[in-house]
């Protein structure tokens, strides 16, 4: 029970630290939050410009799948990658790999 406790917190602490790394690059205000359970959604909702009030729809089946893919592809989309890029976020082990990717290799268009 241990070892499997310490992945999901190490998996926690990693995806947090990459959205507060996106956060502080785009010059959300707060990006402390991004660490804070639960808070850490208005963080994403914030830097995918989203409205606030969209986050009570994420308690509705199958509309929760449907606003999180609206976020995720505006997160892509705001890193300068395709929006469809985002999605590869609902996929197990390799949203690790695409988060790290927002947050550390971003394409922004000059």
């Amino acid at each position: 029970m241990i070892p499997s406790a310490s992945f999901g917190i190490l998996g926690y602490i990693f995806m947090a630290g990459c959205l507060w790394k996106i956060a502080r690059d785009e010059n959300v205000g707060d990006a402390w939050m991004a660490w804070v359970p639960f808070i850490n959604i208005f963080t994403l909702f914030r830097i995918a410009n989203r409205p606030a009030y969209e986050i009570l729809f994420l308690i509705l089946p199958f509309v929760n799948i449907v606003i999180l893919a609206f976020v995720f592809m505006r997160l892509a989309e705001k890193r300068g990658h395709l929006s469809i890029y985002g999605l590869l976020l609902f996929l197990p082990l390799i949203n690790f790999l695409v988060m790290f990717s927002l947050a550390y290799n971003p394409r922004k268009i000059q």
